[in-house]
């Protein structure tokens, strides 16, 4: 499968899933996919937590990659956000 056939798939995918479970399943699978990645992160310590939280961190990227299927563009909420992690970041650098 090429990258864009593979793209297409995905998208095609994220918006069966949508149509499928509604709002309020993807808010339920958004929740439980950023719960358990919580977990994840908490109860690992190590050099090895990283690739032990990676299947958590996919699970929040496809349910991220549903709430944009399901909400749309969120371009000048994710400046803001962008902004804020900039002051934070130069703050750190002071």
């Amino acid at each position: 499968m090429n990258l864009e056939k593979g793209q297409q798939w995905e998208m095609d995918l994220y918006e069966r899933a949508v149509a499928i479970m509604g709002e309020d399943g993807v808010h339920t699978y958004a929740t439980n996919a950023m719960v358990m990645l919580r977990r994840g992160l908490a109860d690992c310590v190590g050099e090895d937590r990283l690739k032990k939280v990676a299947k958590y961190r996919a699970s929040v990227e496809i349910a991220l990659n549903l709430l944009h299927v399901l909400m749309g563009d969120v371009s000048e909420e994710e400046m803001q956000g962008l902004e804020e992690l900039e002051e934070m970041v130069c703050a750190c650098e002071d």
